[in-house]
This record gives C-alpha cells, sequence and structure tokens, in this order.
C-alpha cells in the first residue's frame, strides 16, 4: 500500500489540477483577454478626446459672427417663415415681390436600377421650395444671383419664364410692370435634423 501511496497522491493532485485549476486558469486568461480589449478600447477614447479637444480648439478659433454665419448655411430648426421673409426681402429690392409659395418634401428616386439595401438617412431634411414673382428679365437675374449669394443653402432646380398677358403693363405691389415677365422657381432647402 505505501507503494500505491505516492501515486494516488499524484493522481489527486492531477485530478485537483484538472477539476479546479484548469477552469481558474482558463477564467484567468478570459479575463487577461477581456483586459486587453478595454485596454485597446481606453487607448481609442484617449485618441477621441484628443481629437475631440483639437476640433475643439479650432472650433474656438472662429469668430462667433463666422458661427452664427455657418448656421445659417444650414440651420438647425425647420423655419420656412423666416426662410420665405429673407428670400421676400431680396425680391422687394429689386420690385419683385414673391407670391404663390408652397412647401413640400423632396422625395429622391433611384434612377440607377440598382437593388440597394437601406440606405442611411441624410442628417438634414431637404424641403422644395416653389414660389412665382412678376418683374423685369435684368431685376430677375439680379434677384437670382442674390439669392445664390445668400447664406442660407438653395439649389435651384427650375425656373419658368411666361409672358403676362393680361395688357402692355401691369401694376405689382403699387409698381408698374411694362413689358414684365412671370417667373416661376422652384428650389431645394435644407435643414439639420
Amino acid at each position: 500500500m505505501k507503494t500505491f501511496r505516492p501515486f494516488i497522491v499524484i493522481a489527486i493532485a492531477f485530478g485537483l489540477l484538472y477539476f479546479y485549476a484548469k477552469p481558474q486558469w482558463n477564467a484567468i486568461a478570459a479575463l487577461r483577454i477581456h483586459e486587453l480589449e478595454l485596454q485597446t478600447a481606453l487607448g481609442k477614447a484617449q485618441e477621441l478626446t484628443v481629437i475631440r479637444n483639437n476640433l475643439m480648439q479650432q472650433y474656438n478659433v472662429i469668430s462667433p459672427e463666422n458661427t452664427a454665419k455657418i448656421a445659417r448655411v444650414v440651420p438647425q430648426k425647420y423655419d420656412p417663415v423666416k426662410l420665405v421673409a429673407d428670400i421676400s426681402a431680396i425680391g422687394l429690392q429689386y420690385g419683385m415681390m414673391i407670391r404663390d409659395i408652397k412647401f413640400s418634401n423632396v422625395t429622391e428616386i433611384d434612377t440607377t436600377g440598382a437593388i440597394q439595401g437601406a440606405t442611411p438617412a441624410e442628417p438634414y431634411i431637404k424641403r422644395q421650395l416653389s414660389f412665382s414673382t412678376v418683374g423685369q428679365y435684368k431685376s430677375f437675374i439680379a434677384f437670382i444671383t442674390d439669392l445664390e449669394q445668400s447664406l442660407q443653402l438653395m439649389d435651384l432646380q427650375k425656373v419658368e419664364v411666361m409672358p403676362i398677358t393680361s395688357g402692355p403693363a401691369t401694376k405689382v405691389g403699387g409698381v408698374s410692370q411694362g413689358g414684365a415677365l412671370n417667373f416661376k422657381v422652384d428650389l431645394h432647402t435644407y435643414w439639420i435634423e
């Protein structure tokens, strides 16, 4: 029996190693892998913090006036009344009153014919603004040029030009519009969601 005692002790030691120590060893290995993943995530978080701080420094260098101009390019909230007021103010500089104003949602149609998965949502809202006005051609060109140079982001989509058939001279807003044309304008405007 004395000769088997060392073998029994060795067998018990291997049994304890296999049934107790090996699961603990595997748990420690899993924790080391988790620690490595956390270290990697922490390193990326520190990199992102450095990038964010650099961007904040660059943003803080921008003057408040320029920040207001940037915010006006694509406004934070949907405000069609302010947009129409801005366009009307530009039009009145040239004696052109804005009328028949219509807003509608814009739906883009995929013309490629390819079936694609769900496209990600755009970070902005696109609306179509339609209006008409009456005026001289040169005044309309100046009006469109001023619209083009305004801070609000707008894409001119379509302009329809029609002669006015109600006689030789038409009064719009108390101003005689001899030789005037009727202009129908469709454009896209943008807001951040």
